[in-house]
């Protein structure tokens, strides 16, 4: 178009209309909140604490995923409470689809991968309830705040699993391991590893301590370090065995009782034992989600399925029931690797989520 030439419809002086498809629906929630949003969090956080970001930034990824969240459950009427009540369901579908190329590229620029990013996402809301709630300028239930910080948590478990694991000491893993009923079954297996159960077995080739080919079933290369390894060696070995065997007793992705929520509340077992809030066995129930799910399912249906989970892993010795299932805190190292990868839906977890140094 010639920079001379106007639409016929266009009058000089007069607006061009905008297509209200691609108005930036975050920010026109945010308008009245940006300004007290921005002071708060200069009041209550610190570059150290809550957020590694700057209180600007911090309003820049939550105008950004704002307005991703808005298009996505295509909101169009954006009002005065648009911004001050969200759902459960909202945080989910945000944090497990967000696909915006504006934060992507504010991503790269701090140097961040997608799970960093994401991280970034999930504190950035969780700043903004604490702030809704704080102001008062919260307008749903006090039940649907409560959901909405608890789904920010579960977007976070792996960090929590990892950080609690960095609190044990080489000792107490080393103690705790030594102790589990699955480490002296494997030390007795080396010698006939013919005799393994399946899902024993299957640890045993994950980690290279028997090799199996048409002529039968061997020691493998590992074996030796089981045995007469350095004191680094054997605790590696021990907690990969660990966290290969837990992965083992999930349920299949192809049987008929496999479910997304078995993991999902596996997760939440074990991470609320490690921070002192351990979930009670009749209480598994209230993990789940109310109502049918969106294949029309019955959620409390997998709670057979996560029972018998449970007291498998209860026991092994892997968790015990002390007011609640609580795994014994040599074994968080371990299990935080278990939480990683459920976390990121990785079968091929390479069992290297904790690098536990002192």
């Amino acid at each position: 178009m010639s920079k001379n030439t106007r639409p016929a419809n266009h009058r000089p002086g007069s607006p061009r209309r905008r297509n209200t498809a691609s108005a930036h629906l975050g920010n026109r929630a945010l308008l009245a909140l940006a300004t007290p949003f921005t002071a708060w969090l200069a009041e209550h956080t610190t570059s150290e604490g809550d957020s590694p970001l700057g209180p600007g930034d911090v309003l820049t990824v939550l105008a950004e995923s704002m307005d991703w969240l808005l298009k996505r459950t295509r909101t169009t009427q954006v009002g005065p409470q648009t911004a001050t009540r969200w759902s459960a369901h909202d945080l989910d579908l945000l944090l497990g689809e967000l696909d915006s190329p504006v934060l992507s590229a504010f991503g790269r620029q701090q140097g961040w991968d997608e799970e960093e990013l994401m991280s970034a996402v999930a504190d950035t809301w969780e700043l903004f309830l604490l702030f809704l709630e704080d102001t008062r300028r919260w307008t749903g239930s006090p039940e649907d705040l409560e959901e909405c910080f608890g789904a920010l948590d579960d977007a976070s478990a792996d960090e929590v699993a990892l950080e609690a694991a960095e609190s044990v000491s080489d000792e107490e893993e080393d103690a705790a391991l030594a102790a589990l009923p699955l480490t002296a079954q494997l030390s007795a297996l080396l010698d006939e590893p013919t005799a393994a159960p399946s899902d024993v077995l299957d640890v045993m080739r994950e980690l290279d301590l028997v090799e199996v080919d048409d002529d039968g079933v061997r020691p493998g290369p590992a074996a030796r370090t089981w045995r007469a390894g350095t004191p680094e060696e054997v605790r590696e070995l021990r907690r990969d065995a660990l966290t290969v065997w837990v992965l083992e007793q999930l349920p299949a992705v192809d049987e008929e009782d496999a479910s997304d929520a078995v993991p999902a509340l596996l997760v939440a077992v074990v991470t609320s034992g490690m921070v002192g809030d351990p979930v009670e066995p009749g209480a598994l129930a209230d993990l789940l989600p109310e109502g049918e799910a969106e294949d029309g399912t019955d959620p409390g249906a997998v709670l057979p399925t996560v029972t018998s989970l449970l007291d498998r892993l209860t026991a092994a010795g892997v968790l015990v029931v002390d007011g609640g299932y609580v795994p014994p805190r040599g074994l968080w190292p371990a299990l935080a690797n278990v939480v990683v990868a459920l976390m990121g839906d990785d079968s091929d977890h390479d069992h290297e989520g904790c690098d536990h140094d002192h």
